[in-house]
């Protein structure tokens, strides 16, 4: 990237973009990109990714161990990607019910539980008879649940979760579901756990809806890795259904970049501009800047369709769909539980 403290100062940010190699006159549309308060431009390219050669470097990072505790720059890339495609189609959802006079809102939650007691089991054990049975209960109570989740270590040395859920459910009976599933597994003092008395306050639920940036803020606990003691097996998995969202995108011309530029960038410190791509920071009304391009280019709405067809499509039930997501796969292979019947059948997990 070039100095752009050295640039004149006195010029327009227009004038000083269009010195850039990025506004090349042999370009003419651009596609447009959101992620969190940020927009990145980046030209339309019908080229295909040529084959690459497998390098000896590839191989070995395809030989070395799958799971190291510690999520990758690809991984967090991914998670947030997936958060900003979910959010965005909620948004789409949620608006067109409006537009349809209907009173249907979905929203992303943020759930957090935690162990009410030293942790005594590996961490693949609380992912496969805790985590999982959660899971289970969650799409049972609301089937159209679509979850992602992040495991933790806390200070105490303690696995702990995130679970992004796009349905509200009621903090109490949250409270009481996790609090069982701890009593079950020794986690949780025996006792009558029930709407009288709802156990630890092991449970954590934060409404994102009213967050500036959700995005950002989903982020900022999705991306965290823990070098002191990393989580043994999977860090994190989602419903199989949040991984068939396609990106949004929009196709915008030079013209177009050149007029928001000028009207979101206001220092040199929130952009970014290269021959491959430019990026602009801190947008503050992004949600209004979200609604600007989808008026400029229509024709994003299929994608945006695409994906509401995708997250409405449901399992035949909470098991199978808990049961074909990857990560379940993964501590399947791990601990060599076949599927859920099979975990109930042999009392591995326990049914509400």
């Amino acid at each position: 990237m070039k100095n752009l403290e050295s640039y004149n100062m006195g010029l327009s940010i227009v004038t000083r973009l269009q010195q850039e190699y990025f506004f090349s006159k042999t370009r003419s549309m651009y596609v447009a990109k959101v992620l969190g308060n940020s927009i990145m431009f980046y030209p339309v390219t019908i080229n295909k990714n040529k084959e690459r050669e497998v390098t000896e470097k590839q191989l070995d990072a395809l030989t070395k161990k799958k799971f190291n505790g510690q999520l990758s720059v690809k991984s967090q890339r991914k998670i947030v990607q997936i958060c900003q495609n979910w959010d965005d189609t909620i948004n789409y959802i949620n608006a067109k019910n409006k537009q349809a006079g209907r009173k249907e809102r979905k929203q992303i939650i943020l759930l957090t539980l935690t162990l009410s007691d030293k942790q005594k089991h590996d961490d693949n054990w609380i992912k496969r008879n805790m985590l999982n049975r959660f899971l289970i209960k969650i799409v049972r109570e609301k089937p159209d649940t679509k979850y992602l989740w992040k495991a933790e270590r806390q200070e105490n040395g303690n696995i702990h979760f995130h679970i992004l859920l796009d349905n509200y459910f009621d903090k109490e009976k949250i409270q009481i579901w996790w609090n069982l599933i701890q009593r079950d597994n020794q986690y949780h003092r025996a006792g009558l756990i029930n709407e009288t008395f709802l156990g630890s306050p092991s449970t954590r639920i934060e409404s994102l809806k009213d967050v500036d940036n959700s995005i950002a803020y989903i982020a900022k606990y999705m991306q965290k890795n823990d070098e002191k003691k990393p989580i043994t097996g999977r860090l994190w998995g989602c419903s199989s259904e949040l991984r068939k969202l396609k990106n949004i995108t929009y196709n915008i011309t030079k013209s177009e970049i050149q007029t928001m530029a000028n009207e979101l960038i206001t220092t040199v410190d929130n952009y970014f501009c290269n021959e491959y791509c430019l990026i602009i920071n801190k947008i503050r009304d992004i949600a209004e800047i979200k609604s600007h391009l989808y008026n400029m280019a229509p024709i994003v709405q299929y994608t945006f369709e695409h994906n509401v067809t995708a997250l409405k499509t449901t399992a035949l039930s909470p098991e199978i769909a808990i049961e074909s997501s990857d990560w379940f796969q993964e501590i399947a292979r791990n601990v060599g539980v076949i599927n859920t019947s099979y975990a109930y059948n042999n009392e591995l997990l326990f049914s509400f």
